[in-house]
């Protein structure tokens, strides 16, 4: 027998002999999908799940007979590559079985290379199976949503919708009614996206079963086309917006309950005062990115009064366990300072979870230690998880040991503190004494079960 023969005889008994070869089929495809690349996503071969196919014989069929493999179909709809868009279509309904499918429609706004037209055969085939779309992403011109009108009152199974628009809608534009969703009983979530703040969305064309929807994401609009929403939306759980400054009239806005929100995250400039245009009863996470306002603020009260948050919380008669703040565009205009913060967490002696915003977090420590034993009542009292960002050079690392020691004494007028999560923006620290005193503060509150993360800016978690 030729040497070589032997050698590919013993590497391919290996192989087969490898763990993973060992592994059960229903394992190997449930880890096939985790591969997945994130959706929206074109077919590549450079990826899952073609990429599987070229692995081995074994992995190919695994591949191919795993239904959820196929089920997330992405198509640019671009004029001159029908025939190919209409082939990967065609391959992955076959093999996605009955599964639930995913859906995106259209190419993304930053690679337009073609004209998305009117007709084509991808679509019309992707319609046939309508009654499995599951999420569907439209990145479509509005006059080309009109295709879309054969599966009205065919998606039983419609849970999510994605809208992204990249053309302007004037208010006052006679556009046909878009009814396409009207009839989608599952429908929870809508996200929509656009390159104007007036589309198909705001101008009141695009009809929805609003009523039902629980989450709902919308980019930046001004604040009266958001409440003309949310006062359709009663029954949301989940709402993340994103409020545009203006020059006149953004105070104007509704009166607006929304009895099942559980979690608000919202973008706004600084001196806006429209939070207290919100009942919120069961509201638990709050989420603010303050944006500087242009102009000049002659008001002197903290943010937490001027924007309506203490009145939100007043009438809405909430408990919130979760506040998060940032600081939106980094720029040299008004924004909110460490009083501001400190207001807010004055006003929330409930919360249990705590993000400082990033370039507060040294003025934070040194004013939460400084007032840990004159405030009463104390601040925070309940906290469990704190979530900071060393990211200045004076940050001080006794402060922060400081910090953590008292909240780690059992038995003290404080909830012990759980969990720590630190971003820094370089590890570069080690010759100072200071930090490593606090590394060794932290292995040994991690030894006691306190869950500690440290993590650089580009997200690598350290170990301690």
């Amino acid at each position: 027998m030729n040497p070589d023969d032997n050698r590919a005889e013993g590497l391919t008994d290996k192989g087969m002999s490898s763990p993973v070869r060992r592994c059960p089929a229903e394992i190997l495809s449930a880890i096939f999908v985790h591969a997945l690349p994130a959706f929206p996503f074109t077919l590549s071969r450079n990826h899952a799940p073609l990429l599987l196919e070229r692995v081995c014989r074994q992995w190919k069929d695994i591949a191919r007979s795993t239904p959820a493999l196929w089920s997330q179909i992405a198509v640019e709809l671009i004029d001159g590559y029908q025939e190919r868009e209409l082939k990967i279509v065609a391959i992955c309904l076959a093999r996605s079985g009955k599964h639930p499918l995913s859906i995106a429609l259209g190419p993304e706004m930053y690679r337009i290379h073609g004209r998305v037209v009117s007709g084509n055969p991808a679509l019309d085939l992707l319609a046939t199976e309508c009654e499995r779309w599951h999420a569907v992403h439209l990145r479509l011109p509005s006059e080309i949503l009109g295709d879309l009108s054969v599966v009205r009152g065919r998606l039983p199974l419609l849970h999510s919708l994605s809208i992204s628009t990249d053309n302007a809608e004037e208010e006052n534009d006679t556009v046909a009614p878009l009814d396409i969703f009207v009839p989608a009983p599952g429908l929870r979530n809508f996200k929509t996206t656009s390159s104007y703040f007036t589309d198909v969305v705001t101008n009141g064309s695009l009809r929805l079963p609003w009523s039902g929807l629980t989450c709902l994401v919308i980019d930046e609009r001004k604040a009266d086309d958001i409440w003309a929403i949310l006062k359709d939306c009663p029954n949301l759980v989940d709402l993340e917006a994103y409020i545009t400054e203006e020059a006149w009239g953004h105070d104007d806005v509704p009166h607006v309950k929304l009895p099942s929100l559980r979690s608000l995250t919202l973008r706004l400039p600084q001196t806006y005062t429209v939070l207290s245009a919100l009942t919120l009863p069961v509201l638990k996470q709050a989420s603010f990115i303050i944006n500087a306002s242009w102009g000049y603020d002659p008001s002197p009260d903290k943010w937490h009064i001027k924007s309506g948050l203490i009145m939100l919380l007043s009438q809405s008669k909430c408990t919130l366990s979760k506040l998060c703040i940032d600081i939106g565009l980094n720029t040299n205009r008004t924004s909110i300072g460490v009083q501001d913060f400190i207001g807010c967490i004055e006003a929330l002696p409930s919360l249990t979870e705590l993000h400082v915003p990033q370039n507060m977090s040294h003025i934070f420590l040194q004013a939460v230690t400084d007032q840990q034993d004159r405030a009463n009542p104390p601040l925070l009292p309940k906290l469990e998880k704190i979530v900071l960002v060393a990211q200045v050079a004076n940050f001080s690392w006794n402060l922060l040991a400081e910090f953590l020691k008292s909240r780690r004494a059992a038995g003290g007028q404080f909830e012990l503190l759980r969990s720590l999560k630190l971003t820094a923006n370089e590890f570069g620290y080690t010759s100072d004494p200071q930090y490593t005193h606090c590394l060794d503060i932290l292995r040994v509150f991690e030894s006691e079960g306190m869950l500690v993360e440290v993590i650089k800016i580009s997200n690598d978690t350290r170990t301690l």
